[in-house]
């Protein structure tokens, strides 16, 4: 896994604890955590992140360092 790989990982990670505490059913999905699941439809990194900007848990421009 590549940083910039690493780095959406755990932004998505951190997005996901956020949108919980709203009250999003989100679950990781599978052992590997290679993506997500949001009310049973699957979401990559970027879509949850999509998610967390919509709901104003994340800045649109925000860049990961």
């Amino acid at each position: 896994m590549n940083e910039l790989a690493a780095a959406n990982a755990i932004a998505a990670k951190d997005a996901a604890e956020a949108l919980i505490a709203l009250g999003w059913p989100i679950h990781p999905n599978g052992p590997d955590m290679d993506g997500w699941l949001v009310g049973g439809a699957y979401m990559t990194d970027d879509d949850l992140l999509t998610l967390a900007v919509y709901n104003g848990v994340r800045p649109p421009h925000e860049r990961v360092q």
